[in-house]
């Protein structure tokens, strides 16, 4: 049997304490009470504290979830400003390239592993080097080139004066009084083939007059129904029984439309030279070589584009000066394998290219495919036309209505991969990502340059032929695969 320890009765005693501390605190309800009372008094306050941290809690919650909202807004927000300003530097500096950067598209990388070495010509890092700021300032003078000879550059000389002029020799002698002695009054000797001789270019201005003379016969037989005196007939003259050649008129013209000389001040030319040529004989003159053969030869042109197969077009700004009309113009270039035209028309709407090609405008085929749609345009796949443009969205109206293939042009997209580089020159990705592509399409004219100097029956031409078209392949998977890329990061966002 275990005896209990001195620690349990220890423990036994204060336990008994205790139980009779309590039952005399039980034996005085008063104190109790009052007791009582001080507690509920403690948790009523307690209670009303805690309610009062409760209710500030939840308020701190609710201003904490409206800063995190305004978090979140602020940083979309400022995210959107960064994209802007990022964009704005990028404007800033092609409108700053484009008034004092360097003209040329050349452009070179050391990123870029696609093509050799001897096919590009700026590295990105060259690129930052040659920062903006230095452009701007060597192009306003700040940083002047210093005068002289250059070394290496062994200069041009005085041979610029061509080889394919006429050449008039002026001789000149030294005075009389030079030829003899003063002292003895010997003659001198001239040397022969001693000459000293120096070149300077001329112009000459000559105003004549063209005299034909027709010689005249007569038969010497008596035979009927012929003509017993015959005459050389006129020489064929741009304006028949006009007074001036097609020298003049021709001169009229380049000057006019190639150098843009108003007819007055052209005529001033001919008043110093005392030849008076009315103005409205030469404006009279003009509509008529207008209206008889440029736009006779025009309407022959454009029926002979239209029957091309591959096209090149093009539009650019042309400003016109009509009383009553707009000043701002386009003038549309299309090119066949033979010819060049070009159509100066006000708009630059898909209705000239249409109208130029196929002898259609918007709305007639529009009206026509409302009739019949089902028959409206079906051109078999090897009669529409090819043709090779940039991306203006007025061609591709054509191709919607089934009338061409369009063939976008790999400069314009060089040019707009080359102005990525300029913009954003900062972005090492995005410079990186650019000299890719440049290398690229570096590759595709180097193999096409190779190509073209081939038959096309010869072998070198065959294979040359497979390696770009193998080469433009993987460059359209690439394209495929960066869409993707670029729709999945899009969506993840």
């Amino acid at each position: 049997m275990i005896k209990p320890t001195s620690t349990c009765h220890h423990n036994k005693q204060k336990y008994s304490k205790s139980t009779r501390h309590l039952f005399e605190h039980h034996n005085n309800p008063a104190e109790l009470i009052s007791e009582n009372k001080n507690l509920r008094s403690i948790f009523v306050t307690a209670q009303y504290e805690f309610d009062k941290l409760k209710s500030r809690v939840k308020t701190l919650e609710r201003e904490l979830e409206f800063e995190k909202e305004k978090s979140t807004d602020l940083e979309k927000a400022n995210k959107k400003l960064k994209s802007l300003l990022e964009k704005a530097e990028a404007k800033v500096k092609k409108f700053v390239l484009m008034l004092f950067g360097t003209k040329s598209e050349q452009c070179k990388s050391s990123h870029s592993n696609i093509i050799p070495n001897d096919f590009i010509d700026v590295t990105c890092e060259e690129l930052e080097s040659n920062s903006l700021e230095t452009s701007i300032e060597e192009n306003l003078g700040k940083r002047e080139k210093k005068r002289g000879a250059r070394k290496g550059h062994f200069g041009s000389g005085r041979k610029a004066l061509p080889d394919n002029l006429p050449v008039e020799t002026a001789i000149l002698d030294i005075d009389e009084k030079d030829k003899t002695c003063p002292h003895c009054g010997l003659s001198v000797i001239e040397l022969k083939g001693m000459e000293k001789e120096s070149l300077q270019l001329g112009i000459k201005i000559v105003f004549y007059i063209k005299k034909t003379l027709r010689k005249t016969y007569k038969t010497a037989c008596s035979c009927e129904g012929v003509k017993k005196i015959i005459t050389a007939p006129l020489p064929p003259s741009l304006i028949p029984k006009s007074k001036y050649n097609e020298e003049v008129w021709t001169d009229f013209l380049i000057n006019k439309y190639q150098f843009h000389l108003p007819i007055e001040r052209q005529l001033f030319k001919f008043q110093q030279a005392d030849v008076n040529i009315k103005p409205g004989m030469v404006f009279n003159g003009l509509k008529k070589i207008y209206y008889d053969y440029l736009e006779v030869l025009h309407e022959v042109l454009i029926e002979e584009m239209r029957k091309a197969e591959k096209l090149h077009a093009d539009e650019t700004r042309w400003y016109v000066f009509l009383d009553g009309h707009k000043k701002l113009w386009y003038m549309w270039g299309f090119r066949s394998e033979n010819i060049v035209l070009f159509v100066v028309d006000p708009t630059r709407a898909a209705d000239v290219p249409l109208k130029t090609l196929f002898n259609f405008t918007e709305s007639k085929i529009e009206k026509l495919k409302s009739k019949d749609s089902a028959k409206f345009m079906e051109i078999p796949l090897e009669l529409i036309k090819k043709l090779n443009v940039d991306r203006y969205s007025a061609y591709k109206v054509l191709e919607k209505y089934g009338l061409v293939l369009l063939s976008f042009c790999w400069v314009h997209q060089r040019r707009d991969i080359i102005m990525i580089k300029k913009k954003y020159d900062k972005n090492t990705g995005l410079c990186l990502w650019a000299d890719e592509w440049l290398g690229r399409i570096a590759n595709l004219y180097h193999i096409n340059n190779q190509r073209v100097k081939f038959e096309k029956e010869s072998k070198e031409f065959k294979k040359l032929d497979t390696e770009l078209r193998k080469s433009l392949n993987d460059i359209e998977q690439i394209i495929k695969s960066e869409k993707y890329t670029h729709m999945k990061n899009k969506i993840k966002s």
